[in-house]
């Protein structure tokens, strides 16, 4: 039995900004979606309104039953959501090392956001609107007695993640976690007692029904309990399993697991497996993380890769998001704004005729790995790569924008793995691969010739830079330079003794090459000379840069998304978990409007479309806001709240507790263009937390604002 340590976070000073943005590059998921990151918390209030929040950070809500998707935020790694009405809801997770978590009033419409503490917090839950629970790593337990305006931490007693939690009242409840961990207080968390539990697995899920009936699950797990938690036995077992979850409601239980979900019908008597229908092909397993069963007939779960599942009153599973494949997608080009096309390993390949947002895929043959494709028209395109068996090279041609293929493969000798491919024009083409390996085409592909002089360079990337000239690079730093109009072939000094894996000729002269340790090298002469203008630690796979020759953009696996606005010389990087860390390669109209693919099938966009083609409902919605700013927060006389409106509009200004009531209404009509103050008054407040809420053309813009004494 283990004393409390107990001490308050008041949530001051502490907010984050309030969150209905995306993040600063405004990428966005195209495939899968709504979302390509793991989801590692799913809630439905009832069977239609959901929430779900991904490893990266982002929350996205459904008011279909999971049809279309809206996202709420981005944060860095959120693992927990609860919602104790249609309006209030929390979630959880890590930002900046730090615990953090967020709150919302209305629907989602706007979060803020609190640090609490240091370590990453996993769950949430509360049994009313005023008691709460959260837990986390190293035995970190968090209670709320009033809505979350403060939170206690108690004192476990363990020093062990902590994953789940359930209560059944506002005094008794349980949490569990790695090693076989089971703690019970029944003095609202003031003392813990450990319970011992069978296999030492890590248990991920817990819920109890009654102060004697639980469940937990966890490894290839399901337990059960009918004595409060001192003896458990086996419900449910499958090896090779891994189950993260366990849900209930009324009679209706699931446990979801790898590649599928446990089932009960029977208030958790008898479990059956059931294989999760219409994976997307994918070369490795699929797991759900998370589940909710809104009602005693409807249940909800999401996994990784951004896969959600849902289960009807009939019994049937059906997978809510879109996933046409999840396998590693190697290279991205387009032809236009409306027509992107993509490929990938185990035969990959995809397009897309609406700039991105719905992709019709093909596997060619899954022993193939494909590494790069290219388009010379509307209707041409070529795509290269190589069997995964033999390692022998292969060249596919389309002549219908990709919906058929045809193996064009020089039989006539041996050709090795082929990497990249690239035409300059309907009939010039070029592609290159291992051990020296380069084809080259002058009649569209109907005939190739074999080069044989460059032995020892392993190629990564072919490209041209315009009618007349191009370049390839690969390892050991080489740079092969050609011409086709003279036949000219010849390697030049290169800066760099690493292997390129990415090159982008802007024109005949000025040519970038990127690669091993962030490697940035370019010329500005066509070649004569090659500097080496920044080494940034990160392997880059691919470069692209502006018709100004400024602006530019840096992608590679394993690495930090990379954006530069001075040539190169300088490169920024997103911060780690965010979406586009994904990509391996781009394709861009210009600085403002493209496309990334990469990791687990991940297809991004940046910017928003250029053309006016309208998007189906995979668009994120993203409005927006008017800024509002808030002055002398915390206060405790009166605070100022300030806004631009950029033309007259309907403005509403209200202030509301934490429970969603008006507390002020600070205004309500027509304002023309210009900037507005308001004061706040807090003489008859309460000292605690408040929402200051603006709403202009139906877009809801809030922070939160605290009185103290």
């Amino acid at each position: 039995m283990y004393r409390n340590c107990i001490f308050s976070f008041i949530l001051l000073v502490l907010f984050f900004p309030v969150a209905n943005a995306i993040a600063d590059s405004q990428w966005q998921w195209m495939h899968p979606y709504p979302t390509g990151a793991d989801i590692q918390g799913i809630f439905f209030d009832d069977e239609n309104n959901g929430w779900i929040v991904t490893d990266i950070g982002e929350i996205f809500r459904t008011d279909d039953a999971g049809a279309t998707w809206l996202k709420q935020i981005d944060e860095l790694d959120l693992r927990g959501v609860f919602f104790i009405s249609p309006t209030i809801g929390f979630a959880c997770g890590i930002h900046n090392t730090e615990g953090i978590v967020w709150l919302t009033t209305n629907g989602g419409s706007s979060w803020a956001g609190v640090v609490i503490g240091s370590e990453r917090l996993n769950a949430v839950e509360f049994t009313d609107l005023d008691y709460g629970t959260m837990v986390g790593e190293n035995g970190t337990i968090y209670r709320t007695m009033n809505s979350g305006y403060n939170w206690t931490l108690q004192g476990s007693g363990t020093t062990k993640d902590i994953l789940d939690v359930s209560f059944i009242s506002s005094t008794e409840g349980w949490v569990c976690g790695d090693d076989g961990l089971l703690l019970h207080t029944e003095t609202s968390g003031a003392f813990w007692d450990e319970m011992a539990t069978p296999y030492g697995a890590d248990y991920s899920g817990i819920q109890f029904i009654d102060s004697e009936n639980g469940f937990m699950a966890g490894c290839q797990y399901i337990l059960n309990t009918n004595d409060g938690g001192d003896s458990w036995t086996v419900s449910f077992t499958q090896a090779y399993n891994s189950f993260k979850s366990i849900e209930l409601n009324g009679n209706y239980g699931i446990a979801p697991g790898t590649g599928g979900v446990a089932v009960s019908t029977d208030y958790g008597a008898m479990w059956a497996w059931e294989e999760l229908p219409d994976q997307p092909p994918t070369s490795t397993c699929v797991q759900m993380l998370s589940s909710t069963v809104p009602s005693s007939s409807e249940a909800y779960l999401a996994g990784n890769y951004g896969l959600i599942y849902g289960r009807n009153s009939s019994g049937e599973l059906d997978l809510l998001s879109k996933h046409e494949t999840l396998r590693f997608m190697s290279s991205i080009t387009h032809f236009g704004v409306e027509n992107v096309w993509a490929c990938g390993l185990y035969g990959t390949l995809m397009r897309s005729s609406d700039g991105g947002v719905n992709w019709v895929s093909q596997i060619w043959d899954e022993v193939e790995m494909f590494s790069d494709i290219v388009f010379s028209s509307l209707s041409t395109g070529y795509c290269v790569g190589s069997n995964n068996i033999y390692g022998d090279g292969i060249i596919l041609k389309t002549l219908d924008g990709g919906v058929n293929w045809e193996d064009i493969t020089p039989v006539s000798f041996d050709v090795e793995e082929l990497v990249s491919v690239d035409f300059m024009d309907e009939n010039n083409g070029l592609a290159v691969g291992s051990d020296g390996e380069i084809l080259y085409t002058t009649d569209g592909g109907a005939n190739w010739t074999e080069k044989t002089e460059y032995p020892a360079i392993d190629f990564q990337r072919v490209r041209f830079g315009d009618t007349d000239k191009g370049w390839a690079v690969g390892s050991s730093g080489s740079i092969l330079c050609f011409d086709f109009n003279s036949d000219s072939w010849s390697e030049q000094t290169s800066p760099m003794t690493q292997t390129f894996y990415g090159l982008y000729p802007l024109n005949k002269d000025t040519v970038w090459a990127v690669g091993w340790n962030g490697t940035v090298t370019r010329t500005n002469n066509g070649g004569e000379n090659w500097e080496t203008i920044a080494i940034t630690g990160n392997d880059y796979s691919d470069v692209w840069f502006a018709d100004n020759g400024l602006d530019g953009y840096f992608a590679g696996r394993n690495a930090l998304f990379g954006s530069s606005s001075n040539g190169g010389y300088s490169v920024s990087h997103s911060d780690e978990d965010y979406i586009e860390n994904r990509l391996w390669a781009l394709s861009f109209i210009d600085a403002g409007y493209g496309w990334g693919c990469g990791a687990f099938g991940a297809i991004l966009r940046l910017g928003e479309n250029p053309s006016g083609i309208e998007d189906d409902t995979n668009t994120f919605i993203n409005p927006v806001q008017t800024q509002l700013h808030v002055a002398c927060n915390p206060f405790t006389e009166a605070s100022v709240v300030s806004f631009t409106i950029p033309h007259q509009r309907m403005v509403v200004l209200n202030l509301f507790d934490l429970s969603g009531r008006i507390i002020q209404n600070i205004h309500r009509g027509e304002l023309s263009r210009g900037e507005y103050c308001f004061v706040i008054e807090g003489a008859d407040l309460q000292p605690g937390i408040y929402f200051i809420m603006l709403e202009t053309d139906g877009i809801i813009t809030s922070k939160p604002i605290v009185r103290i004494i």
